[in-house]
This record gives structure tokens, C-alpha cells and sequence, in this order.
């Protein structure tokens, strides 16, 4: 499994995510990241590259998922068999 990032979500990242990866699991150009959660929920994300390793996350879908979970972790992953990311969140209370 290669994890691509993991967060606490806060308010500046409900417009736009940016994150550093260096690893191979996000496509080298822009592109809609089919994206499910542990119950079976699943959303599509805009995810853009922004330089050499950087890239974001972002969009209606993106905006939503991260306006209803601000101050938990998330962790976007994906398996090397799998066509979509997995993300977990932990809500601390």
C-alpha cells in the first residue's frame, strides 16, 4: 500500500490541500481521484500537480468531505491492485 499523505484537517485546507509525494500512486498530470471511505462512501477529488512533488486536492466533493471532518486525520492511500485511494479518518473528540 502506498500512503500519499496523512493530516489533521484544518479550516485553510477545506479550499485546497497541497501536499508533498514522492512516491508513483497519483497520476504525473491533473486528474479525478475516485476516492472511497471505510463505509463504503466514496467521492471524486481534483487532484493537480504543482510542481516537481507537489501537488492538491480540491473541488465541491473535496470542499464538503473537508468542511465535516476539520480537525481529524486523514490518510490517503492506495493499493497497487486497486483503480481508486482509500482514506481514513480519525476523529479525535
Amino acid at each position: 500500500m502506498a500512503r500519499i499523505f496523512e493530516i489533521n484537517l484544518a479550516k485553510y485546507h477545506v479550499g485546497k490541500l497541497r501536499f508533498h509525494y514522492d512516491g508513483q500512486a497519483l497520476p504525473a498530470g491533473d486528474a479525478t481521484l475516485e476516492v472511497r471511505g471505510g463505509l463504503g462512501e466514496t467521492w471524486e477529488f481534483f487532484c493537480k500537480k504543482e510542481g516537481s512533488n507537489d501537488f492538491s486536492i480540491y473541488g465541491d466533493q473535496w470542499r464538503r468531505f473537508a468542511a465535516s471532518r476539520l480537525n481529524a486525520t486523514i490518510t490517503l492511500s492506495k493499493e497497487d491492485n486497486e483503480n481508486f485511494y482509500r482514506i481514513e479518518v480519525r476523529q479525535f473528540v
